[in-house]
């Protein structure tokens, strides 16, 4: 299913480029050798002050969140072909572990999402011969997933987030004949009563963002690949922050992004004083 939100008219409140800190942890592939890099405390301007070791997983790693303080991604096995859930540790030696022996089950796992509000650790599944991809729910425990729903025909999700109030996000990477999905796009991905792919809006990027992650410390949406980004959530326009996780000869662009800081969660409604009496 998939639906348009309708946009009212707004007052600009425009992202600040000169921010705090940001908790954020990303994973670069390194194309010519086929190594990982953990970068370690991405900058909110996007600069990396601290850097991982090189790392080499059995294939390559798609996809990263935080779970409580523990960086989770997605790795690709070259010899079978299968996707597993595997934690990274964020400091000292990047050696990645598996979560279990049991693959997640299902074919290109490029994108993650923790959501605190409701403790459930999303996956999107995209299967190249029949378009589709497949959300998933995966258990952090045993790194088994489970499918809850397909969005529409053509809409790859590369990258995922969700907001500390439960919403949560995908990014798409351009696929497919039709026009409308040449360009990258910003997709609010509606979780209940069922799946549901809402476009918000197209992210405006050259190149598709292959990661997002809510960044708490700055109360935003984030995306990368070649550069960090802001995203407006109403619009789905991205605003370039600054940069360059291609300087050397191999980079080749975060295909994992975290934050550590999820955010706060929004604040408790009230009890209606009438329905008190």
């Amino acid at each position: 299913m998939s639906l348009t939100r309708s946009l009212l008219p707004l007052v600009c409140a425009c992202l600040p480029l000169t921010l705090p800190a940001a908790d954020l942890f990303g994973v670069q592939f390194r194309a010519f050798s086929g190594q990982f890099q953990l970068f370690l405390d991405i900058e909110a301007n996007g600069s990396v002050s601290r850097d991982g070791p090189l790392f080499s997983p059995a294939g390559g790693i798609f996809g990263a969140t935080f779970i409580d303080g523990t960086f989770y991604a997605s790795e690709f096995e070259n010899a079978s072909g299968n996707y597993f859930l595997a934690t990274i540790p964020h400091t000292g030696n990047a050696t990645g572990a598996r979560v279990g022996a049991t693959a997640i089950g299902f074919s290109n796992v490029e994108a993650l999402a923790w959501c605190p509000v409701t403790e459930t650790l999303y996956g999107a599944s995209f299967d190249f011969p029949s378009h589709i991809t497949t959300i998933l729910t995966i258990d952090p425990a045993t790194g088994v997933g489970t499918a809850v729903g397909t969005l529409p025909f053509d809409v790859w999700i590369v990258g995922m987030a969700c907001s500390p109030d439960g919403t949560l996000y995908g990014a798409t990477a351009p696929f497919g004949a039709d026009v409308f999905f040449s360009v990258p796009r910003l997709y609010e991905i509606q979780t209940s009563p069922g799946i549901a792919g809402v476009h918000i809006g197209a992210l405006g990027t050259a190149r598709p963002l292959q990661s997002l992650t809510w960044d708490g410390a700055n109360e935003r949406l984030g995306g990368a690949f070649e550069a960090l980004h802001a995203i407006d959530t109403m619009t789905g326009a991205a605003t370039l922050i600054g940069g360059d996780f291609t300087t050397d000869t191999e980079g080749d662009g975060i295909y994992g992004l975290g934050s550590i800081n999820p955010g706060d969660p929004p604040d408790p409604v009230p009890p209606d004083i009438w329905s008190l009496r």
